[in-house]
């Protein structure tokens, strides 16, 4: 019940760290917006309905942007499950920067969600058999080429000057963002409660993790070799990433990826296409470093993972 009930708009503000908005890097002033989400979720303990619809509104866009770029739209709706409240908003998000040919992308793949025949609950499991044999992938990869052709740059500079232009929109200097945010917060009366149990959440999330590495690697031998492995491939990119845990996802079609550990590398992965042979950084959108190819023994160890 704690989540479960909305106590109608509380946050009326939008507030975005001066450091990031001002930045030369575009995709950080966008991500300034994000970042405001994910604070009011942890630290708020406020639900998407209880701040600013446009929070929403930019987040699910990223997500989808990002999404289809660094997986087409096919695992776009597998990881997202195509919820309702997150496709209106969504569809709000990009009428609102002026992307109608991104928007138009996004009526057509849903015309085209009923035409592949099962639930979106089995989309990840059925994701090789789609690739092989499906007439409708070729229409899902001619959405994937209109999306991966739309300018970028032009992209995130409506994202912005949308952003710039709502009247709500709070810029804080970096030395005072979290006192306002606390001041801002604290006008919600299940603050305390609704992170209590985020907090639950994660200690039993992180259970769940040491489990899934225990069963994955399950020996000492392994362990050893995964370790052996990795500091190879960290060679690759000069010991960066300088840590990597052994808990990785199967991306589909050959595709592996480890979250990189630290602060520093939030949202960074290294991924592997052992198809192709190569490894790359990737994080926010865009390449970090690489491709770089994969010796033939490390080529095999991780297709072997990915299987």
């Amino acid at each position: 019940m704690v989540w479960s009930k909305s106590q109608g708009r509380i946050i009326r503000k939008i507030v975005v760290d001066q450091a990031r908005w001002e930045s030369d890097e575009l995709w950080e002033a966008v991500d300034s917006l994000s970042q405001f989400t994910t604070l009011a979720h942890q630290q708020g303990g406020l639900r998407p309905d209880e701040i600013p619809p446009e929070v929403l509104w930019n987040s699910q866009v990223t997500y989808y942007y990002g999404q289809v770029r660094q997986n087409g739209h096919y695992l776009y709706v597998s990881n997202s499950g195509w919820k309702a409240p997150n496709i209106e908003a969504c569809r709000a998000g990009l009428e609102a920067c002026g992307a109608s040919e991104i928007l138009q992308i996004y009526d057509e793949l849903e015309a085209l969600i009923p035409q592949v025949g099962y639930d979106i609950s089995q989309w990840r499991s059925q994701y090789d058999a789609f690739r092989k044999s499906s007439p409708l992938r070729k229409d899902f990869d001619a959405l994937n080429n209109r999306l991966y052709a739309i300018d970028h740059e032009d992209f995130l500079r409506r994202r912005i000057a949308w952003i710039r232009s709502l009247p709500h929109l709070e810029i804080v200097p970096t030395s005072a963002m979290q006192g306002r945010l606390d001041q801002l917060f604290s006008a919600n009366p299940m603050r305390e409660a609704r992170r209590a149990i985020l907090l639950e959440e994660e200690r039993q999330q992180a259970e769940i993790v040491k489990r899934q590495q225990s069963q994955r690697l399950a020996t000492v031998e392994a362990r050893l070799r995964a370790n052996k492995v990795l500091t190879s491939l960290r060679r690759l990119f000069k010991n960066d990433p300088h840590e990597v845990g052994h808990i990785y996802e199967i991306m589909g079609d050959n595709q592996i990826a480890w979250p990189i550990d630290g602060d520093a590398y939030a949202g960074w992965y290294l991924a592997l296409d052992t198809e192709k042979g190569c490894a790359l950084i990737y994080g926010n959108d865009k390449v970090i470093s690489g491709p770089k190819p994969l010796s033939e023994p490390m080529r095999a160890y991780f297709a072997d993972l990915a299987s």
